[in-house]
């Protein structure tokens, strides 16, 4: 994850802001305390083979933590401290982490021992801030490791090697067109692999990422102020949210923000009812179906209304084609592959 040229070529350029609010951090400034933070967790035996849980709320020591497990060598956990205390209990104890990235607000009980807290670690702005040595530590190394919701049984750890990060990050930044002029919402869970897809190829086409406040996730009103406010040009949401963002604005004629240029829905299926809707409220603005299981890398396929044939009433809205770094196989019902 090669931050540093984006903080050479960008500098004082806003990297991270929070919605609706004047906070801000320059790719500088998020580059330097990112490599002093990599640089204290190499003091601690941190590096390549090593698993490092970051368990703090949505903020730019959160994002900052990611990059600097990655600049370390080591792959990182992302654990949202909202989840209940067994959730964050299981991820710990399954995954074995090395160490625990918190703060004293967040730090989980079963962290108490391997824990780096940001707020109270007096070493961490002695420590240099510049990029450490990295060395050739292989693209097949583990990048991250992330829990899947438990859906269908108990939720499992999957780890995703670097290869398959920067070949996702390079095939979505193509996909949704993202480009430094772009302000990218980020409203996933931090515990959602969509997370990640929010950020990282945001930081690394030199667009701002923005950090969504609580209250957008709980009020439409105060979403549309938020994206407003922040001028937000792509938005990543989950379906349900979608749906009812779609319904606010049928019933209350509420408009999208003019500078939202492109949003992508996924999670579950979606309603044609409301994909109908959704285009005759917000014409103009792109729109893109996601899909994709975690194993696979985030986002796997996306499908995109229109370069395609309308819908054929009572037609399922289609998960679409793979992105340039999957590939996708239509099987028959015997698991043979179907004909074309």
């Amino acid at each position: 994850c090669n931050l540093s040229a984006q903080a050479v070529e960008r500098g004082n350029k806003a990297a991270l802001s929070i919605a609706g609010r004047p906070d801000k951090m320059s790719y500088a400034d998020l580059e330097r305390r990112a490599n002093q933070l990599a640089h204290l967790l190499r003091s601690k035996s941190i590096g390549k083979g090593d698993l490092v849980a970051v368990c703090l709320p949505r903020s730019f020591d959160f994002v900052t933590a990611l990059l600097a497990v990655m600049k370390s060598g080591a792959a990182f956990l992302p654990v949202d401290p909202s989840y209940p205390p067994s959730v964050i209990d299981q991820m710990l104890d399954d995954s074995d982490a090395a160490l625990v990235i918190a703060c004293s607000a967040s730090i989980p009980q079963r962290a108490k021992g391997r824990a780096v807290l940001l707020d109270a670690e007096p070493a961490l702005p002695l420590q240099p801030d510049t990029a450490p040595e990295m060395g050739d530590l292989g693209p097949d190394r583990t990048a991250y490791m992330i829990y899947t919701s438990g859906s269908t049984g108990t939720p499992k750890g999957v780890k995703v090697s670097h290869l398959s990060l920067v070949s996702h990050i390079a095939a979505a930044t193509s996909t949704f067109k993202l480009d430094p002029s772009d302000r990218i919402l980020q409203f996933a869970s931090l515990s959602f692999d969509v997370s990640i897809e929010e950020m990282l190829p945001a930081l690394l086409c030199g667009a701002e990422l923005v950090l969504r406040r609580a209250e957008m996730a709980e009020s439409l009103t105060a979403f549309l102020q938020g994206v407003a406010d922040s001028n937000i040009t792509v938005l990543n949401l989950p379906t349900a949210f979608w749906t009812a963002l779609v319904d606010h604005q049928d019933e209350t004629g509420a408009a999208l923000p003019p500078a939202v240029r492109l949003v992508i829905v996924g999670g579950e299926a979606i309603s044609p009812a409301s994909l109908v809707k959704w285009q005759k409220l917000n014409p103009g603005v792109r729109w893109l179906n996601g899909y994709g299981p975690t194993e696979a890398t985030i986002t796997a396929t996306v499908f995109d209304p229109a370069r395609s044939q309308p819908l054929a009433e009572g037609e399922d809205v289609p998960i679409g084609r793979p992105l340039g770094h999957t590939k996708a196989y239509v099987l028959a019902q015997d698991g043979s592959l179907a004909p074309w």
